[in-house]
């Protein structure tokens, strides 16, 4: 967009924050009949959402409700969604919470990753933006109330959110695993070195002997299997630490993976996601940091609350103990 505008002389305008008094002046002499917004990422201040006479409008890759907030493609991919979209809506204080105008869809494949389904859902988002912005013009822009009770949340990826737990199914692996390739990418560590996983594949068998996490067989051409929760994946994409990506099949000819190696399969959970999990799963009723019913926040921490029971205990007394713990290292942080 600014390499277009620079290059037919339309004024370029960058500045660091809407919270300052200066872009609020800025924005209000220009006088927008109507602000677009996409991939900003940020809260816009009510001030300034009340400035264009037409409204502020956003293009939001999901179909709200669903995955409102950060990284909505990356969950629609690792939650096993069947389809997904784009939603072009009106800007309201709350994130992402505005009326709907218009929704475009798409059928997810399993042949899809982050970056396939991102593209695919720009240009639908293209699409239907220009769409928006034609009936706004005339007058005729449609606003559909969301419901809000049936919001979902997604918040941006923290390092341990993208470390593969080989408890899960094959099919929550395979999900993981495209739904971060090619970013955040999903990862697993062996011998303190990581091991980034581009690519798996299911493979429908079940291994008797070795342990979850542990690589279990090998097979010519494709890669080296590895146990899971319920069968098995063959690693297709493979990026070791400091070296480039290999096909499963250069994993095995350059002998980099073997048989009997297991991967870490520490999990590392926060104090703060123990107590949030055991709110969510003990009281269904509870309100939760964005104000919105608990048991409607599956996939609020990139996990659904199954995958967490399977993670760790709700039980109080493990939940004091995570509290414990939390305030015994920030007492640490302060001597």
């Amino acid at each position: 967009v600014k390499e277009y505008a620079l290059a037919n002389n339309i004024p370029v305008y960058q500045p660091n924050s809407l919270k300052t008094e200066e872009t609020y002046n800025l924005i209000k002499e220009l006088n927008p009949d109507l602000i677009v917004v996409v991939a900003y990422g940020k809260i816009i201040p009510k001030e300034i959402i009340e400035l264009p006479k037409l409204g502020i409008i956003n293009v939001h890759s999901s179909l709200l409700p669903k995955y409102r907030g950060a990284a909505p493609i990356n969950a629609a991919l690792i939650h096993g969604e069947e389809k997904t979209g784009v939603s072009i809506m009106y800007i309201a204080e709350e994130l992402d919470a505005g009326d709907v105008i218009l929704t475009g869809e798409t059928e997810i494949t399993d042949e899809d990753t982050f970056l396939t389904l991102h593209d695919r859902l720009m240009e639908i988002g293209a699409e239907k933006l220009l769409e928006a912005v034609k009936l706004i013009e005339k007058g005729e822009a449609p606003r559909t109330v969301q419901n809000h009770s049936e919001a979902t949340f997604v918040k941006p990826f923290r390092k341990e959110d993208c470390k593969i737990n080989w408890n899960l199914t094959e099919r929550e692996i395979f999900n993981m695993v495209r739904g971060m390739n090619p970013f955040p990418s999903a990862y697993t560590m062996l011998d303190d070195k990581i091991f980034k996983i581009y690519g798996v594949k299911e493979n429908f068998k079940k291994y008797e002997d070795g342990e979850v996490g542990e690589i279990v067989d090998t097979i010519k051409g494709k890669g080296v299997v590895v146990k899971t929760g319920n069968g098995s994946v063959i690693l297709t994409e493979v990026k070791p630490e400091n070296k480039k990506l290999l096909s499963g099949a250069d994993i095995l000819n350059g002998n980099i993976l073997k048989k009997g190696i297991k991967f870490s399969n520490e999990q590392e959970l926060q104090a703060d996601d123990v107590e949030f999990t055991y709110k969510v799963i003990s009281d269904p009723s509870y309100t939760g940091r964005y104000g919105a019913t608990c048991q409607h926040l599956v996939g609020y921490a990139e996990y659904s609350q199954q995958d967490l029971m399977g993670q760790i205990s709700t039980k109080e007394a493990e939940v004091d103990a995570a509290k414990k713990a939390k305030d015994k290292n920030a007492q640490k942080a302060e001597n």
